[in-house]
């Protein structure tokens, strides 16, 4: 049931991507791997934030829906759609609408969260478990979560200062946590 959050994220990288793109960058420098990580963290940040606010509750509504248009535009232009994707965001859909109807609102900062969070688990997963998960196949099966892997952001880190990519990619990954935790402590509920 994770599906859709990986599709959130994969979507906003490819945003963040297709920009840094459009300004003439490399897609495969230090730099876009920077930028991304940085957008990541300033807009989950920004998403804990808002959920603060009275708007929590809709905050998965809004996300789930527009990932879904943009999980059908890219499937018409690409002309190819998962069965299983497309399941697994009308069951969050259905399961949303539910919970909006039941006023479980409790419950909806919850599927909130979830995407606010997954920004924090994509930044450790693609700059730190997929390059660990590249140091054998034993740490391959560990690091499951790395079936799903997007894109490997310390790759462009691989020899910098004669540091291996998965260094680069778990001290940056750590540093970038540190404002969710931050901004998770000191969270207030609205």
């Amino acid at each position: 049931m994770a599906e859709p959050l990986h599709i959130y994220t994969h979507y906003f990288r490819k945003i963040v991507t297709h920009v840094t793109g459009l300004l003439g960058a490399d897609n495969n420098s230090v730099w876009v791997s920077l930028v991304i990580v940085i957008v990541m963290t300033a807009a989950g940040c920004l998403l804990i934030k808002i959920t603060e606010t009275h708007f929590a509750p809709y905050l998965a509504s809004v996300l789930t829906v527009l990932i879904t248009v943009g999980y059908i535009i890219n499937s018409i232009i690409d002309k190819d759609m998962s069965v299983i994707c497309m399941a697994a965001l009308g069951s969050y859909l259905a399961v949303i609408a539910i919970m909006h109807l039941a006023h479980k609102d409790d419950l909806l900062v919850w599927i909130s969260d979830m995407y606010v969070f997954s920004h924090a688990v994509y930044v450790i997963c693609n700059m730190m478990c997929i390059p660990l998960s590249r140091l054998g196949d034993t740490m391959s099966k560990i690091l499951y979560i790395t079936n799903y892997k997007d894109t490997d952001l310390a790759a462009p880190f691989d020899g910098l200062f004669s540091l291996p990519g998965s260094v680069w990619g778990s001290f940056i990954a750590v540093i970038a946590v540190i404002p969710f935790v931050y901004f998770a402590l000191t969270r207030r509920k609205a």
